[in-house]
């Protein structure tokens, strides 16, 4: 195996470890969602809902993501190899929104 075939593989794992991310994500949300309010009455724990709307945060992540191939170390600070994708509903759904962070930035960087 040279070490073309080792990068290719590399890359499929990294490929399964985001499917895998995805995919406990999205059970996490389920479960969240599938307990609904916790019943505590306690005025100090609650999100009035007024305020709901400065803890929500959406973004388009094609938007908010850097690619980077990189193959050799100057590479790394380089920013003109940067590149955003085109397609990101394998990860983020056919909205391809990412909910719940203040201005992402999402790096991904290929060796």
């Amino acid at each position: 195996v040279d070490q073309r075939h080792l990068s290719l593989m590399n890359n499929r794992n990294i490929f399964e470890q985001l499917k895998e991310l995805k995919s406990l994500a999205n059970r996490v949300e389920t479960q969240i969602l599938d307990e609904g309010p916790s019943g505590n009455d306690n005025n100090d724990n609650k999100i009035e809902e007024e305020n709901l709307d400065d803890l929500t945060y959406s973004y388009r992540i094609n938007d908010r993501t850097e690619m980077k191939i990189i193959t050799k170390v100057e590479d790394i600070d380089d920013d003109s190899k940067i590149f955003r994708p085109e397609y990101m509903n394998p990860f983020f759904g056919d909205d391809e929104l990412i909910n719940g962070y203040n201005e992402p930035l999402l790096k991904i960087y290929f060796l």
